[in-house]
């Protein structure tokens, strides 16, 4: 019994963290990602969602006769999860997106590699400036009229 316990712990707690790390992205602690992109800042925050309830689902085989149907109904559950993070990763629904994010895409998609740029030389105090959507939208402004945008 133990063993299967310590089996059940060896995928779980990673699968937890995989969530976290998704989440963060979409509650917005994570929004240096958006300004210094880097390999793992792009479709892979998306997929870890889907992955890591797919792996915390695919624990639970831990305590299942691997024979049954239960385990069956398990396993594709889980393979359904990670075909999702597949196709997320890809292709990143907009409904993950950060809120400031989708409205700078929707309002300023064509300056945002101007604003990145700004960004990137004070990130502290731009992020101070932006934590509101008001900070946000005084920001980009502010940054159209100095820089003749």
């Amino acid at each position: 019994m133990l063993e299967k316990f310590v089996g059940f712990l060896i995928v779980f707690l990673p699968s937890l963290f995989t969530i976290a790390i998704g989440l963060s992205h979409k509650l917005d602690y994570s929004r240096q990602a958006y300004i210094f992109l880097t390999p793992w800042s792009n479709g892979m925050k998306f997929a870890s969602i889907p992955l890591g309830i797919g792996f915390m689902v695919l624990s639970l085989l831990a305590f299942v006769n691997p024979n049954s149907a239960f385990a069956t109904m398990i396993t594709s559950f889980s393979i359904l999860c990670a075909g999702v993070a597949l196709f997320y990763n890809f292709f990143p629904p907009r409904f993950l997106y950060p809120d400031w994010f989708t409205w700078i895409q929707d309002n300023h998609n064509k300056i945002w590699p101007l604003l990145r740029k700004e960004a990137r030389k004070d990130y502290r105090g731009w992020y101070r400036r932006t934590k509101s959507h008001e900070g946000l939208v005084d920001w980009v402004e502010e940054m159209r009229l100095t820089n003749g945008w």
